[in-house]
């Protein structure tokens, strides 16, 4: 403990019982980066249209990130790879975890499905 994870803290804009103090409070529990951020709604803005379209653009903008961190050059002019086992294992956040490559392939698999959904309903919500 903290975390090995990078944290964002998410709090709908009109849900006045969560202040700002209480989303950065949620520092303490990575070691890694951390931001909070207010999306449009309110305290349930992850049912709402305007919530669901921010959850949506936030979680592609990371996305377009890692692809960019992945794909970069260092100041040699060589691509950065990223270290092994990879962006999906478990033991790249807790390294005294035995994760097994079945374990890697589902987080992967897991992680490409959420992406796919939140596109969906990012367009259907433009319709």
């Amino acid at each position: 403990w903290p975390l090995k994870i990078p944290i964002t803290a998410l709090a709908g804009e009109h849900d006045l019982s969560v202040s700002d103090e209480n989303l950065r409070e949620w520092e303490t529990e990575t070691a890694r980066d951390f931001q909070y951020r207010r999306v449009l709604g309110g305290s349930s803005y992850p049912r709402e249209p305007a919530g669901v379209s921010s959850l949506a653009d936030l979680l592609r903008g990371a996305c377009e990130e890692f692809r960019e961190e992945a794909e970069s050059s260092d100041d040699e002019g060589r691509r950065k790879v990223v270290p092994e086992p990879g962006p999906w294992s478990l033991a790249d956040y807790y390294p005294e975890s035995e994760a097994s490559e079945e374990e890697t392939v589902e987080a992967k698999e897991g992680f490409e499905a959420m992406l796919a959904a939140s596109e969906k309903a990012r367009k259907q919500l433009q319709l």
